[in-house]
């Protein structure tokens, strides 16, 4: 005579049980996807976004047209329709320059940094926003570069979105990243990295993210050498102490699918999840009769925060782009952006295409069930991901 353990027992019963639950985990990886894409040909070379300040539902755009700076409020992001109509801001900024859209330091505003050229003098102005970009004020100007002071070729401007904005100059030789910081007493002086911590070529792009610990600014400057090969060197600085780290540098791509590249300006974004993602668009070619495909190359880089010298890039994905003039310098815009069930997208936008991929929702975090009896547990595996399936009786 056999005997049964009465775990056996409770298992056997268990299984003759009707799941109240059925619990499916997916690990599928993070995929970017086009949301819409208009068939308009291509006129801007910056075009930014930032989400709502006042409202997080709208998002914020602003492109560089001619001389002349357009702007969008968007408040519904999932219209296609929002994307294309762009009504007239500001004038008098530098043609071809860059312009830089973010969080301002007052809570409930969007700033709008741009380029302006005054009978050949160059500044960084700003203009403000409280009404999530449907209106902008007068321009106020910050910065000017006088004497030696040569901006990089593609005037790059970029804001972390704390009241902040960084470009690249050249002085007798030397070459830096510079900006302002605002504070309760208004705008810092003028802040720059030292000589020598950047290399300088004509085609550069810049990204700024603010890292809360420790009071960090990390900066992207993507560039080509001499010799034709493209970088992406990394570097910090941290504003209480008033220092800058080493930078970290790679050969691009890293990991990606593109074998030559094109490169064009840099995005840097957090996720919820913790993570930066940095987005470059970069153009393939076999510098034969296939040179007109393109790709915007996505990698985040998580942990690296500190004083090491390792920077954990990762290849995350890319997104294909379409209608694109690759051989003018291009710059883009990254947010999160929340939909109205909650669920995070980060949003990669260009002037003509809109791409998304989702992300982590912290809201979700705590999902869990307690006090249930497992009744079956399956794994299996698809194409692209794994998948568990647990049946739960939710006693």
């Amino acid at each position: 005579m056999q005997s049964q353990t009465a775990t056996l027992a409770a298992a056997a019963r268990a299984r003759k049980r009707v799941p109240a639950v059925t619990l499916i985990v997916r690990d599928k990886e993070r995929r970017w996807a086009a949301w819409h894409t208009n068939t308009g040909t291509p006129t801007a070379k910056s075009t930014r976004l930032c989400i709502g300040q006042v409202d997080p539902a709208k998002i914020a755009r602003a492109r560089v047209n001619g001389t002349a700076i357009e702007r969008q409020q968007i408040a519904d992001p999932t219209a296609a329709a929002g994307w294309w109509s762009w009504t007239a801001a500001l004038t008098g900024v530098e043609a071809g320059s860059q312009l830089a859209l973010a969080k301002g330091y007052t809570a409930g505003t969007t700033y709008l940094y741009h380029w302006q050229n005054s009978a050949g003098t160059l500044r960084v102005a700003v203009a403000a926003s409280t009404d999530d970009g449907a209106t902008y004020g007068s321009p106020a100007v910050l910065d000017t570069l006088t004497g030696s002071d040569v901006p990089d070729t593609n005037r790059c401007l970029a804001s972390a979105g704390k009241g902040d904005f960084w470009y690249l100059r050249e002085n007798a030789g030397s070459y830096y990243i510079s900006g302002m910081i605002q504070g309760a007493g208004g705008w810092s002086a003028r802040i720059s990295s030292p000589a020598g911590l950047i290399p300088w070529y004509a085609a550069c792009g810049l990204a700024a993210a603010y890292y809360a610990a420790q009071d960090r600014y990390i900066f992207a400057v993507t560039y080509q050498d001499s010799s034709g090969d493209f970088y992406c060197s990394v570097v910090e600085y941290r504003a209480t102490l008033n220092t800058w780290s080493a930078a970290r540098t790679d050969v691009l791509p890293i990991g990606g699918p593109v074998a030559n590249l094109a490169l064009h300006a840099p995005t840097l974004c957090w996720s919820a999840d913790g993570m930066l993602h940095l987005a470059i668009i970069e153009q393939w070619t076999d510098y034969g009769t296939n040179n007109s495909y393109s790709a915007s190359i996505y990698r985040n880089i998580g942990g690296y925060y500190g004083t090491t010298s390792t920077h954990n890039w990762a290849f995350w994905g890319w997104a294909s782009l379409i209608d694109m003039d690759m051989v003018d310098f291009i710059a883009g815009g990254m947010a999160e952006w929340t939909d109205e069930d909650g669920q995070l997208w980060l949003i990669y936008a260009l002037e003509n295409e809109i791409h998304r991929a989702r992300t982590y929702s912290a809201a979700n975090a705590n999902t869990y069930a307690e006090y249930g009896d497992v009744l079956d547990f399956t794994v299996a595996v698809g194409e692209r991901y794994s998948y568990m399936t647990v049946d739960l009786d939710n006693r």
